[in-house]
């Protein structure tokens, strides 16, 4: 399926410095049912802190290689090994604003080696943390979305920095990075609510493709993505869900991510953005135990585990 006979399905418009389009999620965030999740999941605000991490495995010796692979570093952030190009995705190493860590960063930065090229999806402070990004040192390239420059340009130069609108691709020592949509929304302020663009990202290399979804809800993207593109590797977010009425206008359930790879035809389903940050009502630990009713444990990526492709 070819994306100009889609240009209805995702169409961007870019009026008064706002992108509008048919996956922008945020057109769900109505003023009541936000006020309705503020009063309801107050008390929860007083619960005790859940104890709970995801396992974690050290392998920083098997980060010493020339091999392709990847590895989960907790939430969204990825460090892929593709063509010998080291990519990370939404690097956050530490707490955000108003959200502490249940599962560890697993490695040191200087641990993960030298980042050639780092996939912003979104703007979001648990997939842009700028703190986060002035701690990577050396870095060729940064893609982000459009109108996203003005956000990362006191960290890194000119020259280094890409913004892609969708479909839109770029091609860095052989490996094509193609910016893809997705059902979410951005925000960073109180007054700049989708004034950058959103997506999703396929990493193309020689013998492995890669799709990592950022933060979605469950939309008619995976499908018309699965026609358009072959998908090895699907990293999918399991993990926010929760009160339905707010969150399925932006994250999937687990089963419903594991009906997006199914809808991509991939070959391998990655859940990832679980078990870090506590963003929504379910329990931290509730995504891992839901994935168990239909992926085996052992096939479930730890944090910090090196999987070669």
């Amino acid at each position: 399926m070819r994306k100009d006979s889609l240009s209805d399905r995702y169409s961007l418009t870019y009026k008064f410095s706002r992108f509008d389009t048919p996956l922008n999620g945020a057109r769900g965030l109505y003023f009541f049912n936000i006020v309705r999740w503020q009063i309801t999941s107050f008390p929860l605000k007083f619960q005790k802190r859940e104890l709970f991490s995801l396992p974690l495995i050290d392998e920083k010796e098997r980060l010493k290689t020339d091999k392709d692979f990847f590895c989960l570093l907790g939430h969204g952030t990825i460090l892929f090994q593709i063509n010998g190009v080291r990519i990370l995705t939404d690097p956050v190493f530490g707490d955000i604003p108003f959200y502490k860590r249940y599962t560890p960063f697993p490695y040191k930065v200087e641990d993960l080696g030298k980042i050639d090229v780092v996939l912003i999806s979104h703007n979001h402070y648990d997939h842009m943390d700028l703190p986060s990004l002035r701690k990577i040192k050396g870095l060729e390239k940064i893609i982000l979305p459009l109108k996203s420059k003005r956000y990362v340009k006191n960290i890194f130069s000119e020259e280094k920095i890409v913004e892609l609108e969708w479909f839109e691709e770029f091609i860095f020592k052989g490996v094509k990075i193609v910016f893809l949509p997705a059902k979410h929304w951005s925000k960073r302020g109180i007054f700049d609510m989708n004034t950058s663009l959103w997506g999703s990202f396929l990493i193309k290399g020689e013998s492995v493709n890669c799709y990592y979804a950022g933060d979605t809800a469950y939309s008619f993207h995976f499908k018309d993505l699965g026609g358009m593109f072959e998908v090895d590797y699907a990293f999918l977010p399991v993990g926010a869900y929760k009160p339905d009425y707010i969150m399925k206008h932006n994250h999937m359930t687990p089963f419903e991510a594991y009906q997006a790879f199914k809808d991509l035809k991939a070959r391998h389903f990655i859940p990832v953005h679980y078990g870090v940050f506590k963003l929504s009502d379910e329990p931290v630990s509730e995504p891992l135990k839901l994935l168990k009713n239909f992926m085996a444990e052992e096939t479930i990526p730890k944090v910090g585990q090196v999987i070669n492709f």
